[in-house]
């Protein structure tokens, strides 16, 4: 094999692992899960397993949890890279006023607060 053949075939072995790199990257940052949890006072479980189904249809949410007996909440979310205290609360519904002590972070990167929520203002 040339020396000049040998150099392309070199630079196409390359480029092609650069591509396969960067497709990884890429992917990698298109499946950022961000979290969001705080308490959630809803006296009526029903209207709880409600308002969770219903939050489960939401495109942007992957997991959610509402637990009624500790009034503490928990999202996942799918396909998003940012997430406001304003939209989180949207996502709630006619009881986006409820939640409260909210933090939001990336999973996997940011550390969850451990319940019960001491530092809530």
């Amino acid at each position: 094999m040339k020396n000049r053949d040998m150099k392309k075939l070199l630079l196409l072995f390359a480029l092609i692992l650069s591509g396969i790199a960067y497709s990884q990257v890429s992917q990698q940052a298109s499946e950022t899960h961000l979290f969001a949890q705080g308490i959630f006072d809803l006296q009526s479980e029903d209207e709880m397993r409600d308002l969770q189904s219903e939050m489960q249809q939401n495109p942007n949410i992957e997991v959610v949890r509402l637990d009624h007996h500790s009034g503490r909440f928990f999202i996942l979310t799918r396909n998003i890279n940012t997430l406001t205290e304003a939209e989180l609360r949207s996502w709630f519904g006619s009881y986006g006023t409820l939640p409260g002590c909210i933090q939001i972070g990336v999973h996997g990167v940011d550390m969850v607060k451990p319940f019960p929520f001491t530092d809530c203002q």
